[in-house]
């Protein structure tokens, strides 16, 4: 029970950060917007199928999930509030996870909001069937892809030019979760009945979700106090 108050007064303190200060979801939504008028510039006058559609949404996801854990770390390492937290008699998996789900509920946001802006500027059709499938997918797809982008972003923290960095470590460690996550959605989209296939790709991010759930656990306590 203790760690789970110590987990919702630190989601807490995010959330009401977040709308003092609101810089996280303004400048992800403001990022993520630019990104997807970009793409819908680009691919104006062309055919696009739905598989590079879930392609340049995932993409887009990408670059705003790393965007948004850098800017929040950077907050809260201007007055080294994370190293304190870490100092703290509250537990460091309270810390970190109290982190995490403020950053979900976040992206969850944006998530939401650039679903809306890729369907309506490619003019998806959705099938109404296929809707909990996709919600479920993106929520799923963006717990994963935030949870080890953090864990990642915590680990560099101490490195001069971490933030560059970041990228560079994250992106080969996402490459398995966003060809599962561009086949999953690129499935449901496509409404095809192949229910099979969708369910392998589906297993494999379940698959990946719960190893950034276990990870985490067993090498938090290494990770803070190097």
């Amino acid at each position: 029970m203790d760690f789970i108050r110590e987990v919702a007064v630190l989601l807490e303190k995010e959330i009401l950060l977040e709308k003092k200060q609101k810089t996280v979801v303004g400048l992800g939504m403001f990022f993520a917007f630019l990104l997807v008028f970009v793409f819908s510039i680009i691919f104006m006058d062309t055919s696009v199928d739905l598989r590079l559609v879930s392609g340049l949404l995932w993409i887009a996801v990408t670059f705003t999930v790393i965007l948004v854990v850098n800017r929040s770390l950077y907050v809260d390492q201007e007055n080294n509030c994370i190293e304190a937290l870490f100092m703290s008699p509250i537990s460091k998996h309270a810390v970190f996870w109290g982190k995490c789900l403020a950053i979900f509920i976040m992206l969850a946001v944006l998530q939401f909001f650039m679903a809306i802006v890729f369907i309506v500027f490619f003019q998806v059709i959705l099938q109404a069937n296929a809707l909990g499938k996709l919600i479920f997918t993106q929520l799923l797809g963006t717990f994963a892809m935030s949870n080890i982008t953090i864990l990642v972003a915590m680990m560099i923290s101490k490195i001069k030019g971490g933030e560059i960095l970041l990228p560079v470590i994250l992106l080969p460690l996402l490459i398995p979760l966003i060809i599962s996550l561009v086949e999953t959605t690129s499935l449901i989209l496509g409404g095809n009945g192949n229910e099979g296939q969708l369910g392998q790709w589906m297993r494999l991010i379940v698959f990946y979700s719960a190893a950034v759930i276990i990870v985490p656990s067993l090498f938090l306590d290494n990770i803070t106090n190097e």
